[in-house]
């Protein structure tokens, strides 16, 4: 829509309506009530994380004890979305990634680098990461950390 304005055509905008004293006020204020909701529209789809379901393993986390030298996280989202070096467990890089049977993440961190991070009783892990598309993805899963008598 435009507007003639001192021999030039000029589009309706933002600022030409509140410029322009014959634009009633139900207008101006319809006009800042669409701009507002295309704003945040825009601002939480920019801003959105994509939630992915995680399961861990083990779900008990021995401290003192070897469980196997990495803790495992399984995502529901397909292997190939993924960009691998972006994957981190509550800040712990990721040491090796591979897809299950059906196509979908599997991500293997460190055991020592989690144990170090974590207490009893328990502790919740977020796996973080982005898509090849830039979009940003997690999912958390709780666990038990059970202190454990190491062996001389």
């Amino acid at each position: 829509m435009t507007r003639q304005g001192r021999g030039v055509e000029m589009p309706f905008t933002f600022a030409r309506a509140f410029a322009d004293e014959g634009v009633p006020i139900m207008r101006k204020i319809t006009i800042i009530a669409t701009s507002l909701f295309f704003t945040l529209a825009a601002v939480t789809a920019l801003c959105a994380t994509l939630d992915v379901a995680v399961q861990i393993a083990p779900m008990k986390l021995l401290l003192g004890a070897d469980q196997g030298g990495y803790v495992t996280v399984h995502a529901a989202i397909a292997y190939g979305l993924v960009d691998t070096d972006s994957l981190t467990l509550n800040g712990v890089p990721v040491d090796y990634t591979k897809s299950d049977n059906r196509g979908e993440l599997v991500a293997k961190f460190s055991e020592v680098a989690v144990k170090d991070i974590v207490a009893p009783p328990c502790a919740e892990l977020v796996l973080s990461g982005m898509t090849i598309d830039g979009e940003s993805f997690s999912g958390a899963d709780v666990v038990q950390v059970v202190d454990w008598p190491s062996l001389p």
